[in-house]
């Protein structure tokens, strides 16, 4: 028995402390990749723009939500921040293209207009 008093209480096991740094969500960095691509998008083939820029927009406002509640590391702020301005910024410029290319279209129908009255007489 005294051999039993002389043991070392088993110390009982200590959880997993979290030292690891937490990156940033995959949102934060999928919607910043999608609104650069949305820019570099509006020079070549700006009907892509668009929707890329839509969707940026989006998912970079609901991970800024997320972070916001804690539901998410804040470390993807920057990331989900500049997405959600690219995702503007894009949707901004796909927007004023279209009306551009919708007020040339129109213009270019008011000009040929009379002319076609005079070239069946």
């Amino acid at each position: 028995m005294a051999e039993e008093n002389n043991k070392v209480p088993e110390t009982p096991p200590q959880p997993a402390q979290k030292n690891q740094k937490q990156g940033a969500s995959g949102m934060a960095v999928a919607s910043m990749v999608i609104g650069i691509v949305g820019i570099i998008m509006i020079c070549c083939c700006y009907y892509l723009a668009g929707p890329l820029g839509v969707v940026a927009w989006v998912m970079g406002q609901i991970e800024r939500n997320k972070i916001s509640r804690g539901e998410s590391s804040p470390a993807g702020m920057g990331m989900a921040t500049a997405g959600w301005i690219l995702g503007i910024v894009t949707t901004a410029l796909f927007a004023l293209i279209l009306l551009l290319v919708i007020l040339v279209q129109i213009f270019q129908i008011a000009v040929d207009l009379p002319l076609r009255g005079f070239q069946g007489r």
